[in-house]
């Protein structure tokens, strides 16, 4: 059966697409995907008892004429978002980079959201599934897509391009994230540099964070590059910060006047969310009072730099992802966070590789000498470190976990900052 055809028969229901019976509802589509671990094709009849409108799968044979049978799942799921991509109006705005990508998608959703009809990535489906489910979301009164791409691996962001074709992008950050994959930081530059190499290859524009020195290589102002950074006479969006911590405040320096923002996220990594927010902001014309209220009303969540009330003390939350970059940047903020009674919960990285060991080695060093009334180590990767008077080691969440309970810390401000994977805000439960 051909795309087109498909595509008929699901246009009504392209909006809910799952993938998981667990979470399906009655009218939803199904696709059978399979994995390393999974095959969707042994639900198919769980999927049709529990009223699935269609659904498509490889191996399944059946009367039933919600059955759409195809030779690959995920290849149609692509292909289907591909086709419904080229039918919709709305610009795509396409996110990558090491750290960030996902604060400065909801940073420009909310900004957006004041002037245009726009949709954004939910969580994090930004990798060669959740492209696809967010892509067949789009509907015809959509003005942009905010979309954000992951990768893990050389090629997946110029196949998340063809899937999609972004009118414009933006990499966040250069840095040492999935290394297993990329196998060093210019695997990392390579791939994240494939949005921009298909933006220019397809007349899109690219917006260039020139405070990044390896995005700044790559510069060239003759192309469709649209510049910002801290304060330089020949950028298109000039910025000064003012301060990062405990909330970030800084001008934006125009030819005529300077524009006063403030956010209340905080640090030196996040100012450059913020400044790259600002700037596709200003291209497509939203006021600056629209983009300063917004800044000033997000609140992150998810894990992701998430202030929070635990007992009595103050908890920076920053548990959802960690990777050499970012660690070094939450280390950097927290030593600068106004205070003394300041604790550090610190736990792997994954997705590091042969680099595991010297990279968590790097880690260790910079906490050396900082001073944090307590700096407590998870995890197997911190085994092997001579510990100094105010270190912890446990070898796991659990075993810290009831440490705390028996020496219930108060008034302390505890930044938590590991990898998915290491569960660090069970600790908090």
């Amino acid at each position: 059966m051909e795309i087109s055809d498909i595509y008929s028969k699901l246009e009504t229901k392209l909006d809910r697409v799952s993938t998981d019976t667990r979470l399906l509802v009655t009218g939803d589509v199904f696709f059978a995907l399979k994995g390393p671990h999974y095959n969707g094709n042994e639900f198919v009849a769980k999927a049709l008892e529990l009223g699935a409108s269609f659904v498509i799968c490889e191996d399944y044979e059946s009367q039933d004429s919600r059955v759409v049978s195809v030779d690959d799942a995920l290849i149609t799921l692509q292909r289907l978002a591909q086709y419904h991509r080229s039918r919709m109006k709305a610009k795509i705005i396409a996110i990558t980079g090491s750290n960030g990508k996902t604060t400065t998608k909801e940073l420009l959703l909310k900004v957006f959201e004041t002037t245009y009809e726009v949709l954004a990535t939910e969580g994090n489906l930004n990798n060669h599934i959740g492209v696809p489910l967010t892509l067949l979301k789009l509907k015809s009164n959509h003005d942009f897509l905010i979309l954000e791409m992951g990768a893990n691996h050389v090629g997946e962001i110029a196949f998340l391009c063809t899937l999609s074709n972004p009118d414009f992008g933006l990499i966040t950050s250069i840095g040492k994230a999935h290394l297993e994959g990329f196998g060093n930081l210019q695997g990392v530059l390579k791939t994240k540099m494939e949005l921009f190499d298909y933006l220019d290859e397809h007349q899109g524009v690219s917006f260039y964070n020139l405070n990044d020195a390896q995005l700044a290589s790559k510069f060239i102002s003759e192309k469709n590059h649209v510049s910002f950074g801290d304060h330089q006479n020949h950028l298109n969006y000039s910025f000064k910060p003012i301060q990062y911590i405990p909330t970030i405040s800084l001008m934006q320096i125009n030819s005529a006047n300077e524009t006063h923002y403030k956010a209340t996220i905080f640090g030196e990594h996040n100012y450059q969310n913020v400044i790259a927010a600002i700037s596709i902001a200003n291209y497509f014309k939203i006021e600056p009072e629209h983009i300063n209220r917004s800044l000033i009303e997000y609140v992150p969540s998810n894990m992701r730099t998430q202030l929070l009330k635990w007992k009595s003390n103050d908890i920076i939350l920053d548990a959802y992802n960690a990777n050499p970059s970012s660690m070094e940047a939450a280390i950097k903020m927290f030593n600068q966070w106004p205070g003394e009674e300041k604790w550090i919960i610190i736990g792997k990285m994954a997705e590091l590789g042969v680099d595991s060991e010297s990279e968590h080695q790097k880690v260790f060093n910079l906490l050396i000498n900082k001073p944090f009334q307590k700096i407590i180590l998870i995890g197997l990767s911190y085994f092997s470190f001579k510990l100094s008077s105010n270190m912890l080691y446990f070898s796991n969440v659990e075993a810290c976990k009831s440490w705390l309970s028996e020496n219930s810390p108060t008034g302390k401000t505890i930044l938590v900052k590991g990898s998915r994977s290491a569960k660090l805000e069970s600790l908090l439960i």
